[in-house]
């Protein structure tokens, strides 16, 4: 009886994969005609171009172009507007100067106060150098001694 079942089994296995190889060879096919009809009907893809950028002195030219070949085409004359340079007055500049002046004042005033009082140094005393380098003397004797007595 086992061996019946173990036969059945196995001649499953083969019908499977007869049918696992037909079904590849047919998506092999199936691949091959979408690659065919893909190239005859896809355009061609052009990379992405760099973003160009453009001065502000560029794109006024630019402009000022287009309103002349308008204005060439309606028959009327260009006329550009006019640049406007601001000006201070000597009042507002005479303010702003002694704001400034001001300011710094301030701040050399605020680091003047902070360099009064530097800090001191802490040191180590002769008295307190003696002893720690005697507790190192100390310490390295026991660590001789130990390795004296292990040997």
């Amino acid at each position: 009886m086992l061996d019946n079942i173990v036969k059945e089994l196995r001649q499953r296995q083969q019908n499977i994969s007869v049918q696992i190889k037909s079904l590849k060879a047919e998506s092999r096919k199936i691949g091959m005609a979408i690659g065919a009809l893909g190239d005859l009907s896809a355009e061609p893809v052009k990379p992405a171009a760099r973003k160009r950028k453009m001065s502000v002195a560029g794109r006024k030219a630019m402009a000022a172009a287009a309103r002349a070949r308008w204005a060439k085409i309606k028959g009327t004359k260009v006329v550009a507007p006019a640049a406007r340079k601001r000006k201070m007055s000597a009042a507002g500049r005479k303010a702003i100067a002694a704001a400034a002046r001001a300011r710094w004042a301030k701040i050399r005033a605020q680091g003047s106060a902070k360099k009064a009082a530097p800090a001191k140094k802490r040191r180590l005393s002769a008295a307190g150098r003696k002893a720690i380098v005697a507790a190192i003397k100390a310490r390295w004797a026991k660590v001789r001694a130990a390795k004296a007595q292990a040997k």
